[in-house]
């Protein structure tokens, strides 16, 4: 029985991953392109039951977690891109 929960929990990580992956791009748009309507919406669907919250959307705490790793991840290729043209490594100090 402990493998079948086991199984059931990684799907229903698989799905919350690639439902990320679908709404993370439009909420990131929407975002960039109506950010008052975005931070309105969010506030009325903190009333909403937990089913219907933030439904076609990330949720706003998800949103920046995503948004700070993927600004990271791309701040880590462009240091490394940077040194690599330079003909330094990341290790070396001046």
């Amino acid at each position: 029985m402990e493998i079948i929960k086991f199984i059931r929990s990684l799907e229903d990580l698989l799905y919350e991953v690639m439902t990320w992956l679908l709404f993370y791009p439009r909420t990131f748009w929407r975002v960039l392109v109506h950010p008052q309507s975005v931070a309105a919406r969010a506030l009325a669907d903190l009333d909403d039951q937990a089913a219907t919250r933030f439904a076609g959307l990330v949720s706003p705490p998800l949103f920046l977690m995503l948004t700070i790793l993927l600004a990271h991840g791309v701040e880590i290729e462009i240091h490394d891109n940077v040194l690599a043209l330079l003909g330094q490594s990341a290790w070396c100090s001046a």
